[in-house]
């Protein structure tokens, strides 16, 4: 397993790429099944898209490439093994990919990080609507379709793995579909655009409700799709944390506009112009955030918001309203001297100063934030168990040090 070895202590300055989006691309790599034309597809080099891969080949769908991967074969039904499944929470876009294109789908239950309960009943409610036959087990989830037409569906939340399962399934199902309680995350928009430009016919991405012409046949297309807006909100938050200034190029500032906010409110100057974003940090002054869907402040990004409150001025009040073991950061930061106070939702953080500590990751987003606080803490931190971190950062380490940052990814044997 290797680790980060982290010494704190150094400003920012510099400009680095932001990669593609890792929570838009993994249901495209998923819409592939849709076609067995050839899809170019620009993705992340990251673990998720990995995993994806070898998903796609159970299916009979080869991708090959970096950076602009290729995506081609005739797919088959196919009944991906539970190891693969267990992963990665993307997996669950299978079923709407297989139920489109062989009518029935057959998916153990999809794994990812344990931040808090995730189920697939809104998913699978929705599809019922839609008149899908869906046998649930311990461990898979069956499904079958009568006759693939579509209808109306309405989700209880703006959940936007199931908003995007429908996108899938809908594409290609005859007449109408009428999607209602929509998430409206940037990435459901991104993943409209990638199927329209495969030749379905889907309106109203990001709003509450998406209506989906069926078409009888997907074709191949080439696609880029967008920054990655949790990336770039943590090298944002990084910069506020550490001091300093940088620029991240190939960013999109309006995706983040909550964490912009907030980091003007923390003392920090950002100036945008085109794809590039350019931070200053600023006095580091307290504040509050609320997480919760699209267009409030995006859960993946409040582990950062925590290290960043425990550097900042006074007092800042941190609500987490999606995952219920979000928090599960916050006893490694307490370890690390930080002065926590935390019940149910809520964590009041006072500003201070952090130490040096061997840490383990537990998650993706909170182990990203366990490096930038042993970026800001005195002395020299270790962060293991990083395999949580390459799931959604490409090349995180060499990024941060072409920055300025001191670390160093060490492999154990």
């Amino acid at each position: 397993m290797d680790s980060y070895l982290v010494t704190g202590g150094n400003k920012l300055a510099g400009s680095v790429n932001v990669q593609i989006s890792k929570n838009a691309v993994l249901p495209m790599l998923a819409a592939c099944l849709l076609t067995e034309e050839r899809v170019g597809l620009f993705c992340p080099d990251i673990a998720d898209v990995s995993v994806m891969k070898k998903l796609l080949a159970v299916f009979g769908k080869s991708a090959e490439g970096k950076g602009l991967v290729f995506i081609e074969g005739e797919p088959s039904y196919a009944e991906p093994s539970a190891a693969l499944c267990s992963a990665l929470r993307a997996s669950v876009f299978l079923l709407g990919a297989s139920l489109a294109r062989f009518q029935r789908a057959y998916l153990p239950m999809p794994g990812g990080c344990a931040i808090g309960k995730r189920p697939i009943d809104l998913h699978l409610s929705a599809f019922r609507a839609l008149g899908v036959e869906v046998k649930e087990g311990e461990r898979a989830v069956e499904c079958r379709v009568i006759k693939k037409r579509g209808g109306k569906a309405e989700l209880a939340y703006p959940s936007v793995g199931a908003t995007e399962n429908l996108m899938l399934y809908a594409a290609t199902a005859e007449g109408e579909t009428v999607i209602r309680g929509c998430a409206k995350e940037p990435e459901i928009v991104d993943l409209g655009l990638f199927l329209n430009s495969m030749g379905a016919k889907l309106s109203g991405l990001g709003t509450d409700t998406i209506v989906v012409e069926g078409q009888k046949k997907l074709h191949g297309t080439k696609y880029r799709p967008s920054a990655d807006r949790i990336e770039c909100g943590t090298f944002l938050v990084a910069c506020a944390l550490l001091g300093g200034e940088i620029t991240l190029l190939e960013a999109g500032l309006e995706k983040n506009d909550p964490l912009r906010l907030k980091l003007l409110q923390n003392g920090c100057k950002i100036w945008a112009k085109d794809d590039k974003i350019t931070i200053q940090g600023g006095e580091r002054l307290a504040f509050s955030v609320k997480t919760g869907p699209y267009p409030s402040f995006a859960t993946d990004l409040q582990p950062m918001m925590g290290v960043l409150a425990c550097r900042s001025k006074g007092e800042s009040l941190i609500e987490e309203t999606v995952f219920e073991h979000r928090f599960s950061y916050l006893k490694d930061l307490k370890r690390m001297g930080a002065d926590v106070c935390c019940k149910g939702n809520a964590a009041r953080i006072r500003g201070g100063r952090l130490h040096g500590e061997k840490l383990n990751a537990k998650d993706l987003r909170g182990g990203a934030a366990l490096v930038l606080a042993g970026l800001a803490a005195e002395g020299v931190s270790e962060i293991s168990q990083i395999h949580y971190i390459d799931r959604g950062y490409a090349d995180f380490d060499k990024k941060l040090s072409l920055l300025g940052a001191r670390i160093e990814r060490i492999t154990h044997e």
